[in-house]
């Protein structure tokens, strides 16, 4: 992946929190919108799901935990899952407390762990790799996230 850039998804938009996406310069569309078309076809009704829980999160309650498979990823780094446990897809997203949300890919998980399955596991290694770049331009104040939720800084994408 090339150098990343955090796309604010508008149609998510509300008074909850703010939802974006990793966009690189080497692909032309967003995780969230490869997540999407990868799945829509097969797991439509759960593709369904997450945009309908991801449509609640931003405009009822926050990023609540009640949401997430949370800790997917190293202790601290915000990776967690959307996923029902009775459903296959899991869809990988770095959450900063319960106003900020930032999407990544996934897949259906046909494997007892992520880790034994080649593209969750490099979409969850992936998010890793955001959480950490997100981190590190927080800590070098070259990205802000406001009271709001919005991120502000020149990885950023309106």
């Amino acid at each position: 992946m090339g150098k990343i850039s955090l796309v604010r998804l508008d149609e998510f938009d509300s008074l909850e929190g703010c939802l974006y996406s990793v966009a690189s310069d080497d692909c032309e569309n967003t995780l969230f919108d490869n997540f999407i078309n990868e799945n829509i076809q097969i797991y439509s009704n759960e593709v369904g799901e997450i945009i309908g829980k991801l449509k609640v999160m931003s405009s009822k309650t926050g990023f609540t935990d009640i949401f997430f498979k949370i800790n997917e990823g190293r202790p601290g780094d915000g990776v967690c899952a959307i996923t029902d446990y009775k459903k296959k897809l899991r869809l990988y997203c770095v959450r900063f407390g319960n106003i900020l949300l930032v999407l990544g890919g996934g897949g259906p998980k046909t494997t007892r762990t992520y880790q034994e399955d080649q593209k969750l596991l490099a979409e969850n290694l992936m998010m890793q790799n955001v959480s950490k770049q997100i981190t590190e331009a927080i800590k070098n104040k070259e990205l802000y996230i406001d009271d709001d939720g919005s991120l502000l800084g020149p990885m950023v994408i309106k």
